[in-house]
């Protein structure tokens, strides 16, 4: 293991802009942040406050409450990792989603539409 304790752990984040010197980022600004070292190599999510890379930074617009924007860089990025790493779906011509219904399983399947890739999902739910 990398990680050198005492270490805040969380590997991604929403949240504003407290202060900036890079241009993109103002305070106030809604932002998501993920991955490069968070909670490895400096304090992560779990913190109060964290300094992250300006290229692990995005930028959010968009109207929705900080419950539903906090679930998006894990399902964001866990969707966009399977398949373009995992799955290389650039090759693809179909996709079977299981668990279509699932946060994952809709990104994924979000993702792949707009890839133009035909998808069957599956369910357990009757509806």
């Amino acid at each position: 293991p990398t990680v050198q304790f005492p270490r805040v752990l969380g590997i991604e984040c929403v949240g504003e802009v407290v202060e900036s010197d890079v241009d993109g980022l103002e305070k106030g600004q809604k932002v998501a942040a993920m991955m490069g070292g968070m909670g490895r190599d400096f304090d992560g999510s779990y913190a109060e406050y964290t300094l992250v890379p300006r290229q692990n930074v995005f930028p959010i617009n968009s109207p929705l409450p900080w419950n539903e924007l906090a679930a998006l860089p894990e399902m964001v990025q866990t969707s966009h990792g399977s398949l373009f790493k995992g799955l290389e779906i650039k090759r693809a011509k179909n996709l079977l989603i299981r668990g279509g219904t699932s946060s994952v399983g809709l990104c994924s399947l979000a993702i792949a539409k707009a890839e133009g890739i035909e998808v069957t999902t599956t369910t357990r739910s009757e509806q």
